[in-house]
């Protein structure tokens, strides 16, 4: 039995073994290309870009709070916990008499960005102790810096501008140091 060509059922009814279906009848066409591994290209920049999942630094910095006239010696940890942010803990000891400040304990973080990751901004807690009230007292932190080698470098110096707000005071601080990376 003939359908007719304007016949609605004949569209629904299979000639053969095989049905009307386009990715049934052009199956037959299509043709691979032979596997060959070595036109195979890998592309790393997803890698290189998420980074180790964590790097730990230490380093030693230097500092003046203009604002009270006194030098600062400290220590920093770092720790990049994602591809460009980093847990950075540190601490100050400030020498001079006019200072208000005997020591400082800071809990920041920092994102860093531009070519390089060579800029870096950041913020955090500050727990200070403020010597004309024999206590210890709690504010924050922002700042910025410059970090003068490249990411792959094991040993990074650094120039940070940083703000603590503490005890109705906020003295600006130039603080100089590198960061030395450890392990691989």
């Amino acid at each position: 039995m003939l359908a007719r060509q304007g016949d609605p059922a004949a569209r629904d009814r299979p000639v053969g073994a095989v049905t009307k279906c386009p990715a049934a009848v052009n199956i037959r066409r299509l043709r691979v290309p032979p596997f060959r591994p070595e036109e195979i290209r890998c592309d790393h920049a997803p890698q290189r870009r998420l980074g180790s999942p964590a790097t730990l630094t230490a380093g030693a910095r230097a500092g003046r709070d203009f604002e009270n006239h006194a030098w600062s010696l400290g220590a920093q940890l770092g720790l990049r916990v994602q591809d460009r942010f980093e847990v950075r803990p540190s601490g100050d000891w400030f020498f001079g008499d006019r200072t208000p400040f005997r020591w400082q304990l800071n809990a920041d973080g920092a994102l860093t960005f531009g070519p390089g990751r060579s800029i870096y901004a950041g913020g955090g807690a500050a727990f200070v102790k403020v010597r004309p009230l024999n206590k210890v007292k709690t504010g924050y932190n922002i700042f910025f810096g410059l970090n003068f080698a490249s990411v792959q470098s094991r040993s990074r110096p650094f120039a940070e501008f940083r703000w603590t707000w503490v005890n109705d005071t906020s003295p600006f601080r130039l603080v100089l140091g590198y960061s030395y990376r450890l392990g691989g």
